[in-house]
C-alpha cells in the first residue's frame, strides 16, 4: 500500500505545475501504464509465395498532443495528428520494411483529449516472405522525435506448405450485428474485461472438407491479481468457417469474415471461431489449445482478459479494503481486514458481489464506479498535509455520493466555506476552509 502511495504522490506532485494552469481533474495526469497496443495476424495471397501481413494498433488519447482548433466547427473543437513509424528487421537485423502512417483525430471536448480509454486506432497491410521478423513501433511528434515506442515480433507462415493454425484475433461484435462483422480489441492480443460477445477467431489452412477442431480453454493461477482465476476449464469443438479470409474496413474500423469463393491453393482455407463465455471470464491468463480430431498436434495460444483501465486503488488489495471502510461497520472492516491475503481477498470479493447490480457478469459496475471515485478523490483532494485525498473529508463525500449537483463558495461570519449540494439526495455539505489548504465538514442540512 505504501509504494502506490508513493507512486500516486509522485505523479501528482510532477503535474502539479500542469494543475495549477487552470486543469481541474488532477487524475487525468496518471496513466494506466499502456499508452500503445498492437497486433498482427498473417494471411495467405492467392499464387503468390509471400503472405499479408495486418498490423494493428491504437494510441490512447492521453498521450496524443491534442490542440484546440481554430474551426467554428462546434463538433471537432480539438484534433490531433498522430504519426507512426514501423520498421521491420529480419533476423539478421537488415531493414526488410518502413512503413510510416498518419491521421488525424478530432474529438469534441477537452475531457476527451485526456481519455485514458478513448483511443486513436490504425492499421497497415503490407506483404512479407514467411519468416520470422521483429518490428519497432514507434510514435512520433510533431518533429518526428520518438515519443514513444513498443517492439513487436512477426512471425508470418506459409500456409500452403502444409497445415496450420496462425495467429489468433480477438474481437467483439454489436449485438444485431451480422454473425461475420467484429471490432478488435487490440490490446497486444488479449481480451478486453467486461466487453460483451468476445471471439477468438484463428486463419488456418486444414486438409479436407471432413476436418474438425477441438479446444480446451482454462485459466493460470495468479496470486497477484484481484481475480484469482485457478479454477477454470472449458473445453468443446470449435466452428470451422470456409472462408476466402479477414476483409478490414477503414472507417469505422472493423474486420468482415469473408465469403467462401475459390480454393487459394491445394489446402482448404478458412477459419476458427471461438465465442467465448462472458459470464465466466474474469481477469487474468488463460490458455486456448487448439487441436484437430486424432491428431496430437496442438496449437497452444496463451492470452490474458485484460482490464486495461482498472481502477488505480484496486490494484492493491489492503489499500482496496481500507477504501471501503466508509460503506462498513468497524465489526465488520476489521473482519474483512483480518486473516491472510486469500482469506481478504474473497471477503473483499464477496462483499462486492453483494452489490453487483448485474451478477450474472463478471464485471462488478457497482466496484469499478465506487473505486473511480476513489481515484479521483485521491487526486483532486490532495493538500500538502494530507496526500492521500480519498481519506479527507470531501474525499468521502465524494466516494459516497458522487459529484454535487451544485459546488459554490460562501462567506458565513467572515469564514469561507464550500458549500456542495445533492438536489437528488436532499442534502448540502458545508466544508470550512482552514488552515493547509484542508476543508472540514462541519454542517450538513437536509
Amino acid at each position: 500500500m505504501k509504494l502506490t502511495l508513493t507512486i500516486i504522490s509522485m505523479i501528482f506532485l510532477f503535474h502539479l505545475q500542469s494543475i495549477a494552469q487552470g486543469f481541474s481533474d488532477r487524475s487525468s495526469y496518471y496513466s494506466y501504464g499502456t499508452k500503445m497496443y498492437a497486433e498482427s495476424f498473417y494471411q495467405p495471397i492467392a499464387d503468390n509465395d509471400s503472405i499479408e501481413v495486418t498490423l494493428m494498433f491504437k494510441i490512447v488519447h492521453h498521450t496524443l498532443g491534442f490542440i484546440k482548433s481554430n474551426s467554428n466547427d462546434k463538433e471537432n473543437h480539438f484534433f490531433a495528428t498522430p504519426s507512426l513509424e514501423i520498421i521491420i528487421k529480419d533476423s539478421d537485423g537488415i531493414i526488410r520494411n518502413r512503413i510510416r502512417w498518419k491521421d488525424t483525430i478530432h474529438v469534441n471536448n477537452y475531457d476527451d483529449t485526456e481519455s485514458k480509454d478513448k483511443f486513436a486506432i490504425g492499421y497497415v497491410q503490407f506483404n512479407m516472405m514467411p519468416g520470422s521478423y521483429n518490428s519497432s513501433i514507434s510514435l512520433l511528434d510533431s518533429y518526428d522525435k520518438k515519443t514513444h515506442s513498443i517492439d513487436l515480433k512477426l512471425n508470418p507462415e506459409d500456409f500452403s506448405r502444409k497445415p496450420l493454425i496462425s495467429n489468433p484475433v480477438f474481437v467483439t461484435k454489436n449485438a444485431g450485428i451480422s454473425d461475420y462483422i467484429y471490432y478488435p480489441f487490440i490490446l497486444g492480443g488479449n481480451v478486453a474485461f467486461s466487453a460483451e460477445n468476445s471471439t477468438i477467431l484463428l486463419p488456418l489452412s486444414y486438409s479436407t472438407d471432413f476436418d474438425s477442431f477441438n479446444f480446451i480453454l482454462q485459466s493460470k493461477a495468479n496470486s497477484e491479481m484481484l481475480y484469482n482465476v485457478d479454477d477454470f476449464k472449458l473445453s468443446g469443438r470449435m466452428e470451422l468457417i470456409q472462408s476466402d479470409g479477414l476483409v478490414m474496413n477503414e472507417e469505422p474500423l472493423f474486420i468482415k469474415i469473408a465469403d467462401f469463393t475459390d480454393k487459394l491453393f491445394d489446402l482448404n482455407y478458412g477459419m476458427l471461431r471461438l465465442e467465448l463465455p462472458e459470464q465466466s471470464l474474469l481477469p487474468g491468463d488463460y490458455t486456448l489449445a487448439v487441436y484437430k480430431d486424432g491428431s496430437r498436434d496442438t496449437s497452444l495460444i496463451e492470452f490474458k482478459v485484460l482490464w486495461h483501465d482498472m481502477p488505480l486503488s484496486l490494484r492493491d488489495l489492503d489499500y482496496a479494503i481500507n477504501s471501503t471502510f466508509y460503506l462498513l461497520s468497524d465489526e465488520a472492516f476489521e473482519l474483512m481486514n483480518s486473516g491472510n491475503k486469500e482469506e481478504k481477498r474473497k471477503k473483499f470479493l464477496e462483499f462486492w458481489k453483494s452489490k453487483d447490480p448485474t451478477p450474472l457478469t463478471p464485471y462488478n459496475e457497482a466496484l469499478t464506479q465506487y473505486f473511480s471515485r476513489v481515484d479521483y478523490a485521491f487526486f483532486n483532494f490532495q493538500t500538502l498535509t494530507q496526500r492521500d485525498g480519498s481519506k479527507t473529508d470531501k474525499g468521502k463525500i465524494y466516494i459516497l455520493f458522487g459529484l454535487p449537483d451544485n459546488m459554490k463558495k460562501e462567506l458565513i461570519n467572515a469564514q469561507s466555506f464550500d458549500v456542495w449540494r445533492y438536489s437528488s439526495l436532499g442534502k448540502t455539505f458545508y466544508f470550512e476552509s482552514q488552515t493547509k489548504g484542508i476543508f472540514k465538514l462541519t454542517k450538513i442540512v437536509e
